[in-house]
């Protein structure tokens, strides 16, 4: 299957901050205020047996500030897993996720998928775990309160705008290209609603997240 998607990610700031210690000028916050990705993803889930089978992933895009393109722009991530089909409510999954941001290219991931009737499951998987509840199903929709943990962030090809001038030590920086990346952990609880046409909605609430 592929899928093509567009996301925009609005920050924070950009806000100066002094650095330490104390200079002339301010450290120069030039970071975006926004980032953009525009992506194609494709996946596969191969059966090659009944207790074992693949799920593996495929994702190619552009990820930067749109202001120029470069060739840091471009960027390759991918998901490869082993799937261990134990019963029909317990499955085995191990692999990685290849991330490819500046200080963090690949991620373990594993863990077990337990779903002991088909109103709950347990999706204890590393990095990203989730649990939920069918809440009601309502004419051919189904409503399901979950809980999840995320490890989200990115990374992103940016001009540097910091608007400093020469003889001004940071004017060096001022219109280069670099790239940032920002990895995030958070927990969250949300409802999903699910149709039989596979027509999913999700509205979550985000708790305190751990960043860098």
């Amino acid at each position: 299957m592929i899928t093509p998607g567009f996301a925009v990610h609005y920050w924070s700031g950009p806000t100066s901050v002094e650095p330490t210690p104390p200079a002339v000028t301010p450290w120069p916050a030039d970071l975006p205020p926004r980032t953009y990705d525009a992506y194609l993803d494709a996946a596969w889930n191969p059966q090659i047996t009944p207790w074992f089978g693949g799920e593996l992933d495929a994702r190619y895009g552009m990820y930067s500030d749109f202001t120029k393109f470069v060739n840091d722009s471009l960027r390759f991530t991918g998901k490869g897993m082993a799937v261990l089909t134990f019963s029909p409510s317990i499955k085995i999954k191990a692999g990685v996720w290849y991330i490819n941001r500046n200080q963090i290219k690949i991620l373990p991931a594993g863990g077990i998928c337990w779903t002991p009737n088909a109103d709950v499951y347990f999706n204890i998987y590393f990095p990203n775990p989730k649990i939920g509840k069918r809440l009601t199903t309502w004419g051919n929709t189904e409503w399901w309160l979950y809980a999840s943990g995320d490890y989200g962030g990115g990374k992103w090809a940016i001009e540097r705008q910091n608007g400093f001038v020469a003889p001004d030590p940071f004017a060096a920086t001022n219109g280069m290209h670099d790239t940032f990346d920002y990895n995030d952990i958070r927990v969250a609880v949300g409802l999903e609603f699910k149709t039989l046409r596979q027509l999913t909605g999700i509205s979550r609430w985000a708790g305190p997240s751990a960043a860098s």
